[in-house]
């Protein structure tokens, strides 16, 4: 594991060699007069993406190593110094600005507020990825960590979500190059702040300067955000961008000019780059934009259409590499979903069945079982569990008080409000806009464009953050309806109070976590021990299997993290992949013959999850129990983990 400065110091690296090349870059393609905060925040938006799709570029040409990757990095410095050191001096005066809004500004409080929550979030992603980063072990660090053992961005076949868009990924594979998982962590919490920084721009542009802190603070207390800006995911990278989009759009149609069109498009690509999910947006902004170019006709000023189709095919040139490399490897931009219109290699229609079962069971209410909710008819099944009408109508009082029902069952009612809560902000000050005689036209292009959005989310996967985005472009408008209520002498009181006690709330919902990382933070703990204590029994049969000799690899079964396993791995479940056809094994001699056509000798259980009721499941488990009473594989058990061993010559090279 690196040490704590060798990850700061990757971090620093990738982050100046960001800032330097974007604002290289910002200077060729703007012509608008910005503040420094402005410039600053454009440059990393520019030059993040721009060093990831270099990144990309050597990945997909099997150079994916760390002396190219530090040239990559050397050379971006040089052409940065060159044509971008002026932002520098932005950045000097961005902390300055920022050191006398704590001195002075009448919100002062606010600030000290949100550089408290930063501080928190820092220390937070200063420990190894651990309980609390489960898709980050599982997927997105452990995604690159492979993709850097193999030199090259490889199909992994085992886990379909390696087909998805993976900007920040890549920025992922720098950090793990020298850092290890924390620089990685630091990447993501610079996407956080930069998303906070964003809502601010929103709520300072478009609902006046007073509104930019209540905006900033109410998005950051979000216990939501704060455990996202800790953890190696990918949310906080989306929502900064789509937040940046809203805030070129809105400008784009106040004042209808190309720029403002192609900032919007950009950040909409870049947005569509890092997650699918960004996919809606996209389009709400487009038919929303498309609506404002047919209510203006003949009208001045108007929207030219040109402009719009300019966007879009700005978003999509820059979000495309994804999806045609999905395309190209799947057969399926998409992929795995869409599997009704396009298909996709090493997925079944069976497997896109269960994988929507899942997404849709997220929220406040229970689907029948999967069997029977398939066999009932089209109307029934689409307003079953959380989409009963009842469900539908109070989904913002379940989201803001039953947070748990709007993540993964694992995750439990206090993981939930700690973790996965929007907060009740939203709920408290969204709705006095209604009382609000006079409300800022963004409001309205904003209330009309997150009406689509939300239902979309109802309608699709239910899961809280998923809705991140939304919730960021909402944080202004309750800003501005807390601010107007301020003003009033019976409103003063609740607004304050509800505020202070979010805030507090929010601000030991990430300082919470921190108590198990302070032995490690100061020195006191080795990071094996730390993650012994995050990663009971897991990290320990990791470690095992890490010290077994040769190459052979390791198949998993109810347990997807496994970052921290230096062996070649694949997941095993059947739900993920159709590499093993279990359907056609009727011994345990079938499954170890397959297992080692994959060169595979270890089986990882966790036994928490798996076999659980799955018929699927209770089969596999059948045939590992008669190659374990046959002699043929070994056990040796780690709690509610079980590692088991192929005995004889070890089997093929691993694949």
């Amino acid at each position: 594991m690196p040490t704590t400065a060798l990850a700061c110091a990757t971090f620093l690296w990738i982050a100046l060699t960001a800032l330097l090349l974007g604002g290289a870059l910002l200077r060729l393609v703007n012509r608008q007069t910005l503040a420094a905060p402005a410039r600053l925040m454009l440059s990393l938006a520019l030059g993040l993406p721009l060093i990831a799709y270099a990144v990309l570029a050597l990945g997909l040409t099997g150079y994916l190593q760390r002396p190219w990757l530090a040239g990559l990095l050397l050379a971006g410095d040089v052409i940065g110094l060159l044509l971008g050191a002026y932002v520098l001096g932005d950045l000097l005066a961005g902390l300055r600005r920022m050191a006398g809004a704590l001195r002075r500004s009448p919100q002062r409080l606010l600030w000290w507020l949100l550089m408290v929550w930063g501080l928190l979030v820092v220390l937070r992603a200063l420990a190894p990825a651990g309980a609390a980063d489960w898709d980050g072990l599982a997927e997105h660090l452990a995604m690159a960590k492979v993709w850097l053992q193999h030199s090259a961005v490889v199909p992994l076949w085992y886990e379909h979500h390696s087909q998805f868009p993976a900007t920040v990924q890549m920025l992922y594979v720098l950090g793990l190059a020298w850092g290890g998982p924390v620089a990685a962590q630091l990447v993501n919490a610079l996407f956080g702040f930069l998303a906070v920084g964003a809502v601010g721009w929103l709520a300072r542009r478009h609902y006046g300067r007073a509104s930019a802190a209540p905006a900033m603070v109410i998005f950051a207390t979000m216990p939501l955000v704060g455990w996202l800006s800790a953890v190696a995911y990918v949310d906080m990278a989306a929502t900064f961008y789509l937040t940046l989009s809203l805030i070129f759009f809105l400008k784009w149609l106040h004042r209808p000019q190309l720029a403002a069109a192609l900032w919007c498009g950009a950040a909409l690509g870049l947005g569509a780059a890092v997650k699918m999910q960004a996919l809606p947006y996209l389009g709400v902004l487009a038919v929303g934009g498309l609506y404002v170019h047919w209510r203006r006709r003949g009208q001045s000023p108007g929207l030219p259409l040109r402009q719009l189709v300019a966007l879009v095919a700005l978003a999509a040139t820059i979000a495309s590499p994804w999806y045609i490399k999905s395309w190209i490897l799947t057969g399926n931009p998409v992929y795995p979903f869409a599997y009704g219109v396009f298909g996709g290699k090493e997925w079944s229609a069976e497997q896109a069945q269960t994988y929507a079962y899942q997404q849709k069971s997220w929220g406040w209410g229970t689907l029948p079982p999967q069997e029977e909710f398939w066999s009932l008819p089209p109307l029934q099944r689409a307003l079953a569990g959380p989409r009963r009408p009842d469900h539908l109508l109070l989904a913002p009082v379940g989201l803001t008080f039953l947070p748990a029902r709007y993540v993964d069952p694992g995750f439990g009612e206090a993981a939930g409000f700690l973790m996965a809560s929007p907060g009740p902000l939203f709920l408290a000050f969204l709705p006095l806009l209604l009382l609000i005689r006079r409300r800022p036209g963004a409001w309205r292009v904003t209330g009309w464009a997150v009406l689509p959005l939300w239902l979309w989310w109802l309608l699709t996967a239910q899961y809280s953050r998923y809705f991140l985005p939304a919730f960021a472009w909402l944080a202004p408008p309750a800003a501005y309806a807390a601010g107007e209520f301020l003003r009033r002498r019976w409103g003063r009181l609740a607004v304050n109070v509800a505020l202070a006690g979010v805030a507090l709330f929010a601000l030991g919902a990430v300082a919470l976590p921190l108590t198990g990382a302070l032995p490690y933070l100061l020195g006191q703990q080795t990071a094996a021990a730390y993650l012994e204590e995050q990663l009971p029994n897991l990290y320990p049969a990791l470690v095992y299997l890490n010290q077994q000799p040769g190459a052979d690899g390791v198949i998993s079964y109810g347990e997807p993290r496994l970052f921290y396993l230096d062996k070649p791995y694949m997941w095993g479940d059947p739900n993920y992949h159709r590499l093993l056809l279990y359907d056609r094994m009727n011994s345990g001699d079938d499954l170890l013959e397959a297992y080692r056509g994959l060169g595979l000798r270890y089986v990882l259980i966790n036994h928490r999850f798996f076999p659980g009721a799955a018929p699927a499941n209770e089969h596999i488990m059948a045939l590992l129990n008669e190659a374990v009473a046959q002699g043929k594989l070994q056990s040796r058990p780690w709690g509610a983990y079980e590692v088991l061993t192929m005995t004889g010559s070890p089997t093929a090279t691993a694949k």
